[in-house]
This record gives structure tokens, C-alpha cells and sequence, in this order.
């Protein structure tokens, strides 16, 4: 399913960009990640999806726990939401920073 993009409002770079995304990778990952049940402080499940389809296109990943303990204790810690075993998660291109 390719939508070619409007050269009325992408770069030629960003045009190149958007022709190159799979879309129906794209669609597939978003379904996976929407069927997750994910609320209500239970975000853990989509956060490993997440972990897993970054790796799958070549992200170096960083998945780790949240010391709820060390979260807590600062003075401006505050959510909505109680949470029993928060997860952190980024993303990254492989290779060196200028």
C-alpha cells in the first residue's frame, strides 16, 4: 500500500524518507501494539512490544525496571496512576554521536 507523498509539502529528503517506509509493517506493529492491554499502570506488556519491534528494525534498545523506591523519594514524584513494576524504554540508531 504505497501512498506516494504530496511534493507540495515534504523536502525531497523527507519524500525519500516517507517512500521508504514499509506500510504495511507499519500497520501490522500498530495493531500488535493496540491490542496490548495497556492501562491503568499495566503499561509493562506494551513496553516489551515496543522493545521488541525497535530491535526488529535495527534500534539498539534499552529496556529496564524503574526503582519505584528511588522514584518515590523524590520530592516532586507524583502520577495518577499506582504502578507495581514500571519499565523505562529507548530506542537508538546504532553507531557513534558526531
Amino acid at each position: 500500500m504505497q501512498v506516494p507523498p504530496s511534493s507540495d509539502t515534504l523536502t525531497p529528503t523527507e519524500a525519500r524518507v516517507a517512500e521508504s517506509v514499509d506500510r504495511d509493517l507499519l500497520v501490522q506493529s500498530i495493531q500488535r501494539l493496540v491490542a496490548v492491554e495497556s492501562w491503568n499502570g499495566q503499561e509493562g506488556p506494551a513496553q516489551e512490544l515496543m522493545a521488541e519491534l525497535m530491535t526488529d528494525v535495527g534500534l539498539d534498545v534499552d529496556l529496564w525496571p524503574i526503582d519505584l523506591d528511588e522514584v518515590t523519594a523524590h520530592p516532586d514524584c507524583s502520577w495518577e496512576i499506582e504502578r507495581e513494576q514500571p519499565l523505562g524504554l529507548v530506542g537508538t540508531l546504532p553507531g557513534n554521536l558526531p
